[in-house]
């Protein structure tokens, strides 16, 4: 009997030994690890930014764990800008200047989604502006400069294939002015319930007939909405235009 309690007492204090290692190992991932790991298992991260310096840190800490309560799915990185190791990071995402305490949300492909500063609203703003799929893939080509095509609409429109043809022909004239690939064509379910919130930052239409092609310059900016059997020179055309901003004009 003895012999059984003290085999067990053993087997949990491995057990206890391993998850503490586990933690730790974790914990000594550099930032950049841990971006990397999130990205590699398709996962979203807030990524907690302060320095030495940075008053206010422990609520901000507290806000992201309580919105983490509601998307557990998304990773949580805490990093501090003023460390060497990270100065990737920081010239990347451009976060030199940036007050802090602030949590950049990044997509699961690596896109910034926006910043969340401290306030009362913070936790809502850190739901808000965790990208669908599609937002995400417009994020990553406006993030890598590039010029974004995002095709609206359903698979039965009319107007479908004309128009990713068209798509297809404008990245290509992009590309041939002495670009290196400086268009992404994003296609959009009108139906798709999980765009629903991108759909409507797009100003999309419900009820539309046709598709709609919402044009993203290589200015970073939206500059124009073409609907129907678009040409593929009307696309070059807009992607060149400046105007409004980031995807539905909205910044941040």
């Amino acid at each position: 009997m003895r012999a059984c309690v003290r085999t067990l007492g053993l087997l949990s204090a491995l057990l206890v030994l391993s998850t503490t290692t586990a933690a730790a190992d974790n914990t000594a991932l550099s930032a950049a690890d841990q971006l990397m790991a999130a990205q590699k298992a398709g996962k979203p991260t807030w990524l907690l930014v302060r320095d030495a310096r940075t008053r206010g840190l422990d609520a901000m800490r507290a806000t992201v764990e309580a919105a983490r309560k509601r998307a557990p799915h998304v990773a949580v990185v805490e990093m501090d800008r003023s460390q060497a190791a990270n100065k990737a990071i920081v010239k990347r995402y451009g976060l030199a200047g940036a007050r802090l305490p602030m949590v950049l949300v990044i997509a699961h492909n690596g896109a910034p989604g926006g910043g969340v500063a401290p306030g009362a609203k913070a936790g809502d703003k850190l739901i808000a502006l965790l990208p669908s799929p599609r937002k995400a893939d417009t994020l990553l080509g406006l993030f890598q400069r590039k010029a974004v095509f995002v095709v609206v609409g359903r698979p039965e429109m009319p107007s479908r294939a004309t128009a990713l043809t068209a798509c297809r022909k404008a990245a290509a004239a992009l590309k041939g002015k002495g670009r290196a690939e400086k268009a992404v064509i994003v296609e959009v379910d009108l139906f798709d319930k999980y765009e629903q919130g991108f759909l409507k930052v797009l100003g999309a239409e419900a009820k539309a007939k046709d598709v709609a092609v919402h044009v993203y310059g290589l200015s970073g900016r939206k500059t124009g909405v073409l609907k129907g059997a678009v040409t593929s020179d009307a696309l070059v055309k807009s992607a060149g235009q400046k105007q409004e901003c980031c995807p539905g004009g909205k910044c941040g």
